[in-house]
């Protein structure tokens, strides 16, 4: 039995309101004020074809519209990075190694952040972002990205990218997901509250169809033969879903009986979705079976593949895969002889059917035909055909040894690609397969497997996989007797990986007891990481040792890593000035080499080292050079460095447009929170740095240094609104993460981080953490300038009882602020000198208070108001509630009171309001909280 085909475009009704919703954000990206759109809703609902609507009318009116889809089960799927790319018409760039598959380069530092981020992947994305942006820039651009069900790691951060360039560039990203890959918990439902945290994202949610749409709908598709009666049974039938009353409508519109429609709609199955069902039963069992072949295949599909695996001819196979087209169960493709399913829920509905044996069986025959069509090793279709054959091992024993090397294979394709999640799909399947089948694979085969997996899963971002794969490759090398490989997969963890230092230094201690001693190379990245990162005379022995095998085997490629070594013996010493000279003679010697990776580290260290001695105009222009000097994709943790120390003179210098620009640059990096909330503190909003604070992602805070840093920020922060009951709890935590820090050296930058947050902590602890900071004349994590610095120093000695020393810090601020012109540094450290002359000539306690009097008589009657709220202990938020304003224009009341105060922060305004008389004296903080 046979249906009658239908050869016209089912009409688009309704949707107007959600299409004015889209038309209205267009507008927006078109004005450079937009926000990336998601659409969602049930299989089915019409977001699809909605958005096709709407990306028709973008045509009419001049944009240029992009698509792809992240369906992961095409017969030959792409990473949303490569489908750009094609889009754009650019080439898509394979980079790899002979020996390693991929660029060497990216493997010879030991930068561990650099790594465990992902360079080359993060590279990549922004790359294309800005390549998008500058397309846009001469025509609007819509990307409208389809069947989202899950994310990798880089097509996370690649539609993070293009989320945030949608609010300065007239690119409109159109994300289009299902329900119920939205639940919570899943990668998608991450991202998507992420962004929308941030206001990135308008969610547009696609529901069902009204009444009033499906009659109009059945009037266009049945004419007279409609009635109102038939809508509402059809509504009831399909609960408005789109795609359901598309199915039963093309039913209705193809039985020749001329029954009422009312004793059609009786025949039919139900629920709706079994009509699906009752539809293709109604075509020959032949073409059914060719569907069944595609829908193994994926949404997409080639018809050589489908005639190949069943055993059809070519003609054959393109006759029922177009009758399945004249039904609108598949769509042609853009390529001659390929097809798409139509909709998802038609393919799920064929593939229902299977019997796992029998699905197994039809992979195997799907692997065949592409083997034999496109050969066995055809890189374009290796990642899909070992799919299919890793799908047919588990029914046929007898293709495991075959699905093992396409899968191998796989991952050396998609490492050329730079797909790092799928390398690393292709590596634990492979891993998988040859543990469940029991297969007699070469231990070393498997441990180098290991070893693809996990530095993919490190460039994908996912380190404790990586830490995994990469110990278990260790395991299996060993038990091969294969110690050089042991050694080469334990260096990429150990210089790849934050481990525990102790763990470190005893994984390397092993691994250099079986290196090979002909292999110098080797050894000196070992005795490296035996020597870890302090400064103690074993460890510089250690590397005395390591530079010595270097000279005398003339390693050049591992003179960096030595070089590295040096800087920071001279950091740990407070030796700036030769740190200066020897970066300074690094950027020179690398650029004389034309080696742009080392250059660009070089200049970022320099920066880094002038922006703490003061030099910010000079710090600037070198941080600008190492990101012009920095190769796309190969000196990631350069660029971040330097973004950085950007990101810092834009906080000092009050720059919010950069410090905003500079912190989208760095995405999650911890630096990117300390100096972000430092500028809003600056412009005293308080409260919201302290929003940004706790926003940073608990995984950045793994390291003891970026936990260190960020307790000190909050419990300075949460200081100055006076919740202490907060600031002494985040003092405690940073006062034990302080005492396990590995040195002294990296507690240097503790006055700046933590001064107001002092408030309470004993007198010993100030004493310590001012005279550390004095031992070594730097700040070594934290990139705080040398105004700042002094000024947050004179304010532990003004509370040590020590005014002459707190002059002498505060003077030297200034100094530093004058020269390169801080108004903001400049006018508070000033305050602190008169402070500091008070107290020295008056009968004060011994003791001060990091709070200071000042005068009030400037500020305004609604200042006022604001001002004694703040005195009580309320937040910004609360102060908005009460007085029926919204909290950013109490921020802006607050910055003009510590404007026109003097006052450094918000305690020191309350307590200078307490002590005139003006305002009542602050609560405590209990009876806040």
């Amino acid at each position: 039995m046979s249906t009658r085909p239908e050869t016209d475009e089912p009409p688009f009704v309704g949707r107007e309101t959600e299409l004015g919703v889209l038309l209205a954000a267009s507008t927006l990206v078109a004005t450079r004020r937009g926000r990336s759109v998601l659409v969602y809703g049930e299989a089915g609902a019409g977001k699809s074809r909605m958005v096709n609507q709407f990306a028709s009318r973008l045509r009419d009116q001049g944009w240029l519209v992009l698509s792809a889809t992240l369906d992961a089960e095409d017969e030959h799927p792409h990473s949303l990075r490569e489908q750009l790319l094609r889009a754009l018409g650019e080439p898509v760039p394979v980079r790899r190694d002979q020996n390693t598959g991929i660029l060497a380069t990216e493997f010879t530092t030991s930068d561990k952040a650099a790594l465990s981020l992902g360079a080359a992947s993060r590279a990549d994305a922004e790359h294309l972002v800005e390549r998008l942006a500058r397309s846009a820039a001469d025509q609007p651009i819509a990307l409208v990205v389809d069947e989202i069900r899950s994310l990798s790691a880089h097509d996370r951060w690649l539609l993070s990218l293009l989320a945030e360039r949608s609010t300065e560039s007239r690119l409109l990203p159109v994300f289009i997901a299902r329900d119920e890959d939205l639940e919570p918990g899943s990668d998608l439902h991450r991202f998507v509250s992420l962004v929308t945290q941030r206001g990135l994202l308008l969610r547009l949610r696609i529901g069902a169809l009204p009444l009033s749409d499906i009659g109009t709908y059945l009037r266009l598709r049945l004419g007279g033969r409609d009635g109102d009666e038939t809508a509402v049974q059809v509504h009831a039938r399909t609960d408005g879903n789109a795609f359901f009353v598309q199915e039963l409508t093309s039913w209705l519109a193809s039985d020749p009986s001329g029954r009422p429609l009312d004793e059609i709609l009786n025949g039919l199955p139900d629920p709706i979705r079994d009509v699906i069902e009752f539809r293709l039963r109604t075509l020959s069992e032949t073409t059914q079976h060719a569907l069944l072949i595609a829908a193994v295949i994926g949404r997409r599909f080639d018809a050589r593949v489908v005639a190949s695996a069943a055993d059809m001819s070519l003609g054959t196979a393109v006759g029922h895969l177009d009758t399945g087209v004249q039904h609108r169960m598949l769509i042609s493709g853009d390529r001659t002889g390929t097809y798409v399913f139509a909709h998802a829920l038609t393919r799920d509905t064929l593939l229902a059917r299977l019997l796992p044996s029998r699905r197994a069986a039809i992979h195997g025959r799907i692997a065949d035909a592409m083997g034999q069509i496109f050969g066995p090793l055809a890189p374009s279709y290796l990642p899909s055909r070992a799919g299919h054959l890793a799908t047919a091992a588990g029914g046929e024993p007898e293709r495991v040894r075959e699905a093992l090397d396409a899968l191998r294979g796989a991952a050396a394709v998609h490492e050329a690609r730079a797909d790092w999640d799928a390398a690393l799909s292709s590596c634990r399947l492979f891993l998988d397969l040859a543990e469940q089948a029991g297969t007699d694979v070469p231990l070393s085969v498997s441990a180098q497997v290991c070893l693809t997996g996990g530095r993919a899963a490190l460039l994908a971002g996912q380190t404790r996989i990586a830490w995994q794969l990469l110990r278990r490759g260790v395991a299996l090398a060993r038990d091969d007797d294969d110690h050089a490989l042991a050694c080469e997969i334990l260096l990429l963890a150990l210089e790849s990986i934050d481990l525990p230092v102790s763990r470190s230094k005893a994984l390397a201690r092993e691994a250099l007891a079986i290196s090979d001693p002909t292999s110098p190379a080797t050894r000196v990245r070992l005795l490296l990481q035996v020597a870890g990162p302090e400064q103690s005379p074993e460890s510089r022995a250690i590397t005395d040792e390591a530079r010595q095998m270097v000279d005398a085997h003339d390693l050049r490629d591992l003179k960096d890593l030595i070089e590295g070594r040096r800087y920071a013996e001279l950091l740990h010493v407070g030796d700036l000035h030769a740190a200066e000279a020897l970066a300074r003679e690094e950027q020179v010697r690398q650029a004389g080499l034309g080696n742009t990776q080392n250059e660009a580290r070089a200049l970022a260290r320099l920066a880094e080292i002038l922006l703490r001695v003061g030099r910010l105009s000079e710090a600037q222009s070198i941080a600008e050079r190492a990101l012009e000097v920095a190769p796309n994709g190969r000196a990631l943790a350069a660029a971040t460095r330097a973004r950085s120390v950007l990101m810092a003179v834009a906080v000092a210098r009050g720059d919010t447009t950069g410090v905003e620009s500079m912190a989208r640059a760095l995405g999650d990096y911890p630096l990117m929170y300390q100096l972000r909330a430092r500028g809003l503190e600056l412009s005293g909003d308080v409260d919201r740095a302290i929003e940004v604070m706790e926003s940073e992602p608990p995984a950045t805070r793994r390291h003891p240094r970026v936990a260190w840093d960020y307790h000190g920020t909050l419990a300075r922060l949460f200081a100055q609104v006076g919740r202490d009951v907060d600031a002494r709890s985040h003092l405690y935590s940073w006062s034990h993460r302080r005492a396990d820090a590995l040195h002294p050296g990296d507690r240097l930058d503790s006055p700046a981080v933590i001064a107001e947050g002092l408030e309470h902590a004993p007198d010993s602890l100030v004493r310590e953490v001012l005279e550390e900071s004095v031992a070594r004349d730097q700040a070594r994590f934290s990139l705080t300038n040398a105004a700042s610095l002094d000024y947050a120093r004179g304010l532990l000695a003004l509370r040590l009882g020590q005014p002459a020393a707190a002059q002498r810090y505060a003077r030297r601020a200034v100094e530093w602020a004058r020269r390169e012109g801080l108004a903001a540094e400049e006018a508070r450290a000033q305050i602190l000198i008169a402070r500091s002359e008070e107290l020295g000539v008056s009968s004060a306690p011994a003791v001060a208070s990091l709070a200071r009097p000042t005068s009030l008589e400037t500020l305004s009657e609604r200042e006022m108001e604001v001002l004694r709220l703040v005195a009580s202990g309320r937040t910004n938020r609360q102060i908005a509630q009460h007085l029926a304003i919204s909290h950013h224009t109490v921020a802006r009341h607050v910055s003009h009171i510590l404007t026109k105060t003097g006052a450094a922060n918000r305690t020191e305004a309350a307590h200078a309001a307490s002590m005139s008389g003006m305002v009542e004296a602050p609560r405590e903080a209990n009876s806040k909280i």
